[in-house]
This record gives C-alpha cells, structure tokens and sequence, in this order.
C-alpha cells in the first residue's frame, strides 16, 4: 500500500512537472513572438529615421535590430 501511494504521487508530481514544462514553454514562444514584434516596429523606425532625417540606422541590411553594440552605427 504504501509503494502504491508513492507511485501514485510520483505521477503526480510528475504530471505537475510536466504542465509547468508546457507552461514555460508556451510562455517563452509568447516572450520570443513579441521580441520579434518589437524588433519589426525598431526597424520600421530606424529605417524611417534614414529617409525623413538622413540617419544612419543601427540596423542591418536585413532589418533585424542589433543595438548600439553591434558597431552599425549610432543613434543621437
């Protein structure tokens, strides 16, 4: 009896394990989605930037936005 209730909270926690898992994992593809949102509307802007005002956006040629630190060039 009491190898069967261990097991049976085994699988419990495990289950519990499990959608935790599931959870963290929906929540991560959320965080990536809006990161990738977010680098859109930065690259909307910076190019927008380039053609109103002349300067030289900080991000590639492939608009993918890569900050200061890249060395693409600076935003004042």
């Amino acid at each position: 009896d009491r190898l069967n209730a261990l097991h049976k909270r085994e699988i419990i926690i495990t289950g519990e394990y499990a959608q935790r898992v599931i959870d963290l994992t929906a929540r991560a593809e959320a965080a990536e989605a809006e990161r990738d949102r977010a680098i859109k509307q930065m690259c909307r802007f910076c190019k927008s930037l380039d053609k109103k005002a002349g300067i030289k956006p900080v991000c590639a040629a492939d608009c993918e936005w890569r900050g200061q630190q890249a060395g693409k060039g600076e935003m004042e």
